[in-house]
């Protein structure tokens, strides 16, 4: 994750994750509309990079499965 993001930002950026990862939809929201808030660009593309990594952690880990 970015170093020149802040430990609120960082704290948040994983709990959207988590909740995203749990299927917690209405958390999501509540979150996401937090983080905004507040957010600049690099916290956004940060988020953003924190998302797609974590769906490709879960695409590799159900392929693995999968595949026995």
């Amino acid at each position: 994750m970015n170093a020149s993001l802040s430990d609120v930002q960082r704290t948040a950026i994983a709990a959207i994750v988590r909740a995203v990862d749990e299927g917690r939809g209405h958390c999501v929201i509540r979150l996401l509309d937090e983080f905004v808030r507040e957010a600049d660009l690099t916290a956004l593309f940060a988020l953003r990079e924190a998302l797609h990594d974590a769906r490709t952690s879960r695409e590799d880990r159900s392929w693995s499965f999968s595949s026995w």
